[in-house]
């Protein structure tokens, strides 16, 4: 699995159901990012991901009020 299809699926996995707003946003984010990819050269699959997995803390499951944990991803 690629970087940015595991990106995909663990922003869809967290995000999709319980904040689908959030969801959508990342995706327009993700397509923003893509539009860079010239720019981005070499690096552009980590900008993609970056931008796709940038809201994932929001996540009920993983935030906190005081911090937000991503020890809960599986990384």
């Amino acid at each position: 699995m690629s970087l940015v299809s595991w990106a995909y699926e663990v922003s869809r996995q967290n995000l999709s159901g319980t904040l689908p707003r959030r969801w959508a946003h990342v995706r327009g984010v993700a397509r923003k990012a893509r539009t860079l990819t010239a720019a981005a050269g070499d690096d552009a699959p980590l900008l993609e991901a970056a931008a796709i997995l940038h809201d994932v803390g929001y996540a009920p499951h993983l935030a906190r009020r005081d911090s937000i944990r991503l020890t809960a991803l599986s990384i």
